[in-house]
């Protein structure tokens, strides 16, 4: 099971007594130091954008584009990637991830792709191929992936 941090209000960061920036260290401190050090932040677009809004106690922005072309944004130093399959801010969403993914997560792509149909009668004159290649994907280190419930 991925172990999570609560932000102790649902559906939102709250941004009256600063408790959306401490939710989001919090997060950060709740991984190990070794999986920190090529830790990275993702979120959904909307989550960014909500991000984006967050100051610290001196009223900057804790948000950090990027000065360079090719370096991404940075939240408190660290990376942050969108990922259109997160889920968005809602009660009880899992919405904000910090963890080293390598560490963490491993894509299995099996070698080979199979010829599922040849389709000569759907477009006279012409042959259809239609092939299927099996990608998937998993957890393999719990440790190092923490995730950010708005609960």
């Amino acid at each position: 099971v991925l172990e999570h941090v609560a932000t102790g209000s649902s559906g939102a960061f709250d941004v009256s007594s600063k408790n959306g920036t401490e939710k989001i260290l919090t997060l950060m401190y709740a991984l190990k130091a070794a999986y920190r050090q090529n830790a990275s932040f993702l979120a959904a677009r909307g989550t960014v954008g909500a991000i984006r809004a967050l100051k610290d106690s001196t009223y900057q922005y804790i948000w950090e584009p990027s000065t360079q072309a090719g370096q991404p944004a940075t939240l408190f130093g660290y990376p942050l990637a969108e990922g259109e399959d997160v889920a968005a801010i809602a009660a009880n969403s899992l919405s904000l991830a910090f963890g080293d993914f390598k560490a963490g997560y491993e894509i299995v792509d099996r070698l080979g792709i199979t010829l599922v149909a040849r389709d000569v009668v759907t477009s006279p004159g012409f042959v259809k191929f239609h092939f299927r290649k099996r990608v998937g994907g998993g957890v393999v280190n719990f440790e190092a992936i923490k995730w950010l419930k708005f609960a």
